[in-house]
Order: C-alpha cells, then sequence, then structure tokens
C-alpha cells in the first residue's frame, strides 16, 4: 500500500487536498442585511440580491444611498450591458469588547475591467480600492499585484461600527459575486488554498504538456499539434480568467489576457474543431460532416477579431449561438465515428461532457442557482481539465488504434480486404488450436486462379480488377453458406473464408466427415463447380476458374505450414498432369526436389557462364531473304544435358534469376554484334524482355553500359515484350517503353493476342512490330478462324504503322497462307532452327548471304 501511494505525483495530492478542504471547510451564509459581526464571525458568504441602483455619479451622498437602493436592479445588473450599477454592502459589529478586528472582503472574479470599492463607517467616507482592469493599470501600487492574492478589500471594524461599502460596476462582464467575508485566519487558510489550487493545475498542465509534447516528438502528426496549440491557449485563457498569470508573467501581458477572454472563447472553439477534424479523420469517418468544418473558419477568426474591437456584452449572443453550433458539430462529428468503430472517439465525446458539465455549474453558480464553493466557482477549470487529460488519453489511444489498425491492414489484402499471406504466417497459428477442436478433420486447399485474365483483358486493368473483387465477394458469400467450409476469424473480428496469397493463389480451409483423402474429393468437384458460374462485369460475361492443390493437415505429424507445402506441391502436380485437382501423396515431392535441385544448378550456371544464345532467322516473306534473328537463350547442363527455355526460365521468373539470365543474354548479343566484320543494312536481332525485366530498375541502366560497351547502334536491337507485362504496373511500363523509344530502340509486342492487351496500351506503346503467337499461326491453312484472327492482327498493325511477325512456320502451306494475308516477317523451322551464335554468323553474315533487304520492305 505504501508503494502504490509513492506512485501519486505531488501535484495530485495537492488537488485532493484541496477538494477535501472544500468540503469540510463550507462558510455560513448570511440570511440578511445588514449583516452583523461579531466576535465569533470566521466567514461569511454575503447574500444576494443586493440593494442595488443604475447611476452614473462618481462618488454618491450619503442621502442618496438610503433613498434610491433597492433590490429590484439587482438581477439587471450581473447581465452583461454597457450600464453602470451600484451594490451597497452593510455590516454592523458587535464584539462586546473595544479591541478592532480585520475583516477581508474576498470576490471570486478576475475579469472586471470597472470595479471600484467605496468603504463608509458610521456615513464618512474611509477610503476607495480601484479593482477593475482599467483602473487597476497604471497605478503605482499595482506591483503588490505580482504578490497575487485576487480581489481583496481589507476592513478594519470596531464594536458597533456600522461600516457601508459601496461597489461601483459597470457591467461589461459576470457579477462580482460570490463575496465572502473572512477573519484573519480564515483569509490565511484561502490564501493558502488559493496557491495551493493553481499550484496543483498549473503542474498538472505542466505534465499533461511535457508528456504530449514528448509523443509528438516520437509520433509527430496534426492530430498532436492541435492539442498542444489548444492546451497553450487553454493555459493562458485560464490565466486571464481565474487571475493565476498574476504569479507567472508580466501584469501587462495578464491584464491584456482579462480583458480578453471572448477573443479566446472564439479561438478556442475554432481549435476545438480543426483538433476534431484531424482527430476524429472526418474526410473517413464523418465525410458529411466535414465538409462544414471550413464555414467555422469563417464565422471563429472574424469572430475573435469582431471581439477585440467590440464590448463583450455585444458579442455574447453571436458566441453563444457558435458555441452551441460548434459543440453540437463536433459531439455529432465523436458519434458518428464512434459508429464507425472509431474506438478513440469514446475519449473524445467523455472529454466534451465534463467540459460541458463544468460549464454548466459554473454557470448555474454564478446565475445563483447552485451555492458558491470551491467545486461550483472552479468547475469551468476543473471540467477542462478533465477535458485535457481525456483529450491526452485520447491521442494515446488513437496511436494504440492506428497502429492496431496499420497492422489490421498489413495482414488483408488492399484490393479485396481478405485475409492475406501475411496473416495466414504470423496470426493464423494462433487460431488454429480451437479450429482443431471444432473442425477434427482439416484439409488445406489452395486455388491458382486463371481464365479470367484472358477474357476481360483486352478492356484493361480496371474491368481485371473489378472481376476480381467480384470473385472475392461471391467466393466468401458462397463459401459462408457450406457447411465444410471453416471460417477465419480477422483482426477486424469478423469471418472471412478466403485467405489470398501471393502469384494469384487463394487458400481456404475445409472440414471433411472423415479424414480419408476420398471424402474430400466432393468438396473440390464443388468448388470446380462454383467456378462455372459467371460473373457479371461491365455487361460483360466471365469466369474464373482454377486448378487446386489439396492436403491433409495432421497436426500430430506435421505442422500448418508444412501442410500449406504439401498443398503447393499437389497443385504443381496438377499443373504438371493438367488435372482439375490433386491430393497430395508423398510421391509427388520427388518432382520438387528436382525442380529445386534444378534451380541449384541453375544458380551455378549463371555463375560458370553456361548459357548460350542460339538465333533463329527471320524472312522477308516477300523477299525470302533473311533480315535478321530472334536470340534465344539455351542451357547444356553438364550432366543432365540440353536443358528446355520452358523449363528453366519459369523457375527463373519465381527465384528471381531472370535478370541475370537477361543481363548475360544481352551481354552476349551484344558481343556478338561487335565480332561481326559485316553486318547488312537494317539486319537487327531481337531481345525479350520479362515483365519482371521491366519492373527492375536495373534494365535501362544495363541496356545503356552494354551498347556503349560494345559500341552497337541501338537500331540493331529490337526488344520483344509480352502483352502480361502491362498489367502489373502499366504507368511504369509504358515508362520503360518510351524510354527505349528515346534511345533508339524498337518495340516487339511478343504473342499478340494471347495475353491482356488493350487497344489504348497498344496506341500508347507505339509498337514497330507486333508478333502473331504459333497457336494462330499453327495449321491457319485448315483453321478459317484461324485465318481471320491473323488477317485481323495484320491490318490491326497496318492501321498503327507496325509490321508484322509470324512465328513457328513449319510448312509451306502455313507460309502461303500468310504471304497472302500480308505478313511482313516469318520465322520457324520451315527455314531453320535455332542455331548457335556462331553458326548462324557462318551461314547468314558473309557478303554473298541474301540479306540486303530491309526487314520493313513490302
Amino acid at each position: 500500500m505504501q508503494k502504490q501511494r509513492m506512485h501519486i505525483s505531488q501535484p495530485v495530492r495537492w488537488l485532493c487536498l484541496l477538494l477535501l478542504l472544500a468540503l469540510c471547510h463550507r462558510p455560513v451564509l448570511a440570511q440578511s442585511w445588514p449583516v452583523q459581526v461579531n466576535a465569533d464571525t470566521v466567514s461569511l458568504l454575503l447574500p444576494t440580491p443586493l440593494p442595488t441602483v443604475q447611476d452614473e455619479r462618481a462618488i454618491p451622498a450619503a442621502e442618496w444611498l438610503q433613498a434610491e437602493m433597492g433590490s429590484d436592479l439587482y438581477a439587471d445588473s450581473i447581465r452583461p450591458s454597457p450600464d453602470t450599477y451600484w451594490h451597497r454592502l452593510t455590516f454592523t459589529a458587535a464584539f462586546n469588547d473595544p479591541a478592532p478586528r480585520t475583516f477581508y472582503l474576498v470576490a471570486d472574479t478576475h475579469i472586471l475591467r470597472h470595479l471600484v470599492f467605496f468603504v463608509f463607517r458610521n456615513g464618512a467616507l474611509l477610503h476607495q480600492q480601484q479593482e477593475g482592469l482599467r483602473e487597476v493599470r497604471g497605478q503605482p501600487d499595482h506591483a503588490a499585484h505580482r504578490h497575487y492574492h485576487g480581489i481583496v478589500v481589507p476592513l478594519e471594524i470596531h464594536d458597533g461600527d456600522t461600516l457601508t461599502i459601496l461597489i461601483r460596476k459597470q457591467n461589461d462582464g459576470p457579477s462580482i459575486l460570490p463575496l465572502r467575508l473572512l477573519n484573519a485566519d480564515a483569509f490565511e487558510v484561502h490564501q493558502q488554498h488559493q496557491f495551493m489550487t493553481w499550484g496543483g493545475l498549473l503542474a498538472i498542465l505542466l505534465v499533461l504538456a511535457l508528456y504530449n509534447a514528448l509523443i509528438y516528438a516520437m509520433h509527430p502528426g496534426p492530430a498532436y499539434r492541435w492539442y498542444l496549440l489548444f492546451h497553450s491557449i487553454t493555459f493562458f485563457y485560464f490565466s486571464g480568467l481565474h487571475g493565476y498569470g498574476f504569479l507567472l508573467w508580466p501584469d501587462a501581458l495578464q491584464l491584456a489576457l482579462a480583458q480578453n477572454i471572448m477573443p479566446m472563447n472564439f479561438l478556442l472553439l475554432w481549435l476545438v474543431i480543426q483538433f476534431a477534424r484531424v482527430f476524429l479523420d472526418a474526410r473517413t469517418h464523418t465525410p458529411q460532416l466535414e465538409r462544414f468544418a471550413p464555414g467555422f473558419t469563417w464565422l471563429c477568426l472574424p469572430g475573435a477579431v469582431l471581439a477585440c474591437l467590440l464590448p463583450e456584452y455585444q458579442m455574447i449572443p453571436a458566441f453563444s449561438l457558435l458555441q452551441v453550433c460548434g459543440s453540437l458539430y463536433v459531439v455529432v462529428m465523436g458519434f458518428q465515428a464512434l459508429q464507425r468503430k472509431f474506438r478513440p472517439a469514446r475519449y473524445f465525446l467523455l472529454s466534451w461532457l465534463c467540459t460541458a458539465i463544468g460549464a454548466g455549474i459554473g454557470m448555474l453558480t454564478f446565475v445563483g442557482v447552485l451555492p458558491p464553493n470551491f467545486f461550483t466557482l472552479h468547475a469551468f477549470a476543473l471540467g477542462t481539465l478533465g477535458e485535457l487529460i481525456l483529450l491526452s488519453l485520447a491521442l494515446a489511444d488513437r496511436i494504440k488504434f492506428m497502429e492496431n489498425h496499420a497492422l489490421a491492414q498489413a495482414f488483408v489484402d488492399p484490393q479485396t480486404n481478405a485475409p492475406n499471406f501475411s496473416f495466414f504466417k504470423n496470426r493464423f497459428p494462433e487460431q488454429l488450436p480451437s479450429l482443431q477442436q471444432r473442425y477434427p478433420n482439416l484439409f488445406v486447399v489452395v486455388l491458382d486462379l486463371h481464365g479470367f485474365r484472358e477474357l476481360v483483358g483486352l478492356l484493361g486493368p480496371d474491368v481485371l480488377k473489378l472481376a476480381y473483387d467480384r470473385h472475392v465477394e461471391r467466393s466468401q458469400h458462397l463459401l459462408a453458406n457450406r457447411n465444410w467450409a471453416v471460417p477465419i476469424r480477422t483482426l477486424q473480428r469478423q469471418d472471412a473464408y478466403l485467405m489470398t496469397l501471393p502469384g494469384g493463389q487463394e487458400m481456404l480451409l475445409v472440414n471433411t466427415a472423415s479424414p480419408s483423402p476420398e471424402s474430400v474429393k466432393p468438396i473440390l468437384k464443388e468448388l470446380l463447380d462454383m467456378a462455372d458460374e459467371a460473373i457479371t462485369v461491365n455487361d460483360i460475361n466471365s469466369k474464373i476458374g482454377f486448378r487446386i492443390g489439396c492436403a491433409p493437415f495432421r497436426p500430430e505429424q506435421h505442422s500448418i505450414f508444412e501442410c500449406f507445402r504439401q498443398a503447393q506441391v499437389a497443385l504443381l502436380t496438377a499443373h504438371r498432369n493438367r488435372q482439375p485437382w490433386e491430393i497430395y501423396t508423398g510421391e509427388q515431392d520427388v518432382f520438387i526436389k528436382h525442380r529445386l535441385s534444378l534451380l541449384s544448378d541453375l544458380r551455378q550456371a549463371l555463375v560458370d557462364d553456361q548459357l548460350s544464345i542460339h538465333i533463329q532467322p527471320q524472312i522477308n516473306m516477300h523477299s525470302q531473304k533473311v533480315v535478321g534473328g530472334e536470340v534465344l537463350v539455351r542451357w547444356q547442363h553438364p550432366r543432365d544435358g540440353f536443358i528446355s527455355p520452358g523449363v528453366f526460365i519459369p523457375l527463373a521468373e519465381q527465384s528471381q534469376l531472370i535478370f541475370d539470365i537477361t543481363r548475360q543474354v544481352l551481354q552476349k548479343t551484344c558481343q556478338w554484334l561487335q565480332q561481326q566484320s559485316w553486318l547488312p543494312d537494317g539486319f537487327q536481332l531481337s531481345v525479350n524482355l520479362s515483365a519482371l525485366d521491366i519492373n527492375d530498375n536495373r534494365l535501362l541502366p544495363l541496356i545503356r553500359h552494354c551498347i556503349q560497351a560494345y559500341n552497337v547502334a541501338p537500331q540493331r536491337l529490337l526488344f520483344e515484350v509480352t502483352e502480361s507485362a502491362v498489367m502489373d504496373d502499366p504507368q511504369r511500363f509504358l515508362s520503360v517503353i518510351d524510354s527505349l523509344h528515346d534511345m533508339g530502340f524498337r518495340i516487339a509486342i511478343d504473342d499478340f493476342g494471347t495475353g491482356y492487351s488493350s487497344m489504348t496500351y497498344l496506341q500508347k506503346m507505339n509498337a514497330d512490330e507486333i508478333k502473331i503467337d504459333i497457336c494462330f499461326v499453327r495449321d491457319i491453312d485448315q483453321s478459317e478462324t484461324n485465318r481471320n484472327i491473323v488477317k485481323a492482327i495484320v491490318q490491326l498493325a497496318r492501321a498503327t504503322g507496325a509490321y508484322t511477325v509470324a512465328e513457328g512456320i513449319e510448312t509451306d502451306a502455313e507460309r502461303a497462307v500468310l504471304q497472302t494475308l500480308q505478313c511482313d516477317i516469318a520465322q520457324g523451322y520451315l527455314w531453320s532452327a535455332p542455331l548457335p551464335a556462331a553458326t548462324f554468323a557462318e551461314r547468314y553474315l558473309q557478303p554473298a548471304a541474301p540479306l540486303n533487304q530491309s526487314r520493313s520492305a513490302r
């Protein structure tokens, strides 16, 4: 218990002590006028209404005091106005001994501009004391206020005295009440309470400011900036309102603050609205209300300027209306943000509740509804202090909330909001034990999506995104209605049935009636049937098919990650066997081990320079002369012999080795071009670039280095890119293509018609060459469909200023049809297989070789 007390700060102890003293030391309320003062009087709370009169004279005559004073004007005197009012207090002394007593008349207001006390003894004026802000300024004895004790009128009273105190107040501010009469001992206690109050308040405000400044230094952001600005203005505001600024800075500053409470009211309201906009992220959580915020700026800031120029009583109605509207505005914003699950809005709303309660209690106290005491007199300041504390908690909670939100976002797919692979690796294992208890026969199912890109690709990536979003949404809904689908709890505490994986894959868990692999086959078939349902996007029906890999989860044998690996092995087997699904068996690992071994050998092949380039000649269809060639990479494995590019190129793309292969191919191609003693005009070689190459920042510097190092003209090289490359990052793709064009290189679209091209990107690419895929060339002499497709491609190429290259020609009949369709260039086994670079040079790069025809000649 003792250790816990040591953690309580000293300012908090002071505040608790003050609250206790305020509760215990309640002054006695005097009942009527005149008030009798005796030897036992310690503290009197003076009653209302006071005898009051409205008059402009400086010092009234004694007769006037008796004739004119009444209580009917008291209510008017406590309402702000330009009028001047007089109040009268009368004390009679009955001490029963001749010793004088010292009492102090204490007022608890500190912002009155015109306030003068006149003290009469038995009808004669003893002295006058000026306490208004305007009267105090410039007084020679004003230095006494640096030892601040508030508005205090000392009174020396003898037995039998009748003291009359006239109070002259220009009614441009609040009432001077509550007034208290204290003896010397009570006044000393009052002073101690006052200094402890402001000491505790200042300590708490300082600690809050330092704490939040430190947090801002570590987490800079606009919310903390607005809070610290609001905190600072609040500090100055209450220094003027309650007078503790006399303890801190020069009197000139304090007097200026006390006379400009109304401008600071406008400024504080504006700051609160700006803070609320940023703190509640209004553009996200309350977009309908956020658009009204600039209107409050145009009202608050000009209002603050006008409040500096106009009397306070003229600005009170306008500010009151604006304050009500502004308060309702930010409270409604807070409720809407809370409804949208922005948890820190709870503290924001509680802070406003504190302020509203404090302001309400303070107002009711000054109009006489509530009795004045420590709590009621300082309720607004205490409520605002509570507001600052709660807003500080709200800011801390906001940081935690945003961190959790960012963490949650890191575990979901940004496009579909489905759990992603990071969620599977880092958070899913936490809920696996409970899932095992509810679902004893779990299977991991991996879906590899295909088909939908080919169907909607011609419309561009936006439609592709819409189709994929629609697919995930539909799949989640369908799976939610299947009793075999296992729900996964996300960080947002929602159920999901699909997890998205890299490479266009998805994963789900299913529960079967038995652990047998046979029991999962009907479920896999049902998944495939679900994929047969068309998805409509922009009035186009498309289907998203997939291949499936499945593996049973047996926690007693292996982890969930091993099960996931096995499902991937089954998926690879399904691809290899061209089957719709495969369920994992141990034999399938042999294939994977072979791939891993091949990957290791490929890395070593790059180190040992085992890759070579072959060139397949390209023929001008009109002259039947060789005009160039396509560079192809070959790998002669020292142990396994020839390895097909169809085997190691996909492996290189999956293992991030494709750029290293491209580097070697480009270097060998440029070196070969440099070594040729004779190259005819128009001769050029085509080099393939993958989508990964296009997205690699090293590509353009590599190309520049190669042509400079080997002194190769850019016109000798043509780069072939596939249509799929544009889909990953269209903006970057077009930027790279433009850079290559600017460097003097030509660009070809490879495998045209099989990918995801759109007319827009074809136009923007300004391609020099369109390569017709082999699937349209094969048996073109027998397929009218293929002829029509090739004819359309040729016409499209001519319309864009490009020439066409048909690849894979093997028969003379295919050549004849393509020549009839006016295809420009051809390549295929009809003329030659890809040749080693040296053999190609010997056969075709001789002066007598038929190479004098330009590739663009028609």
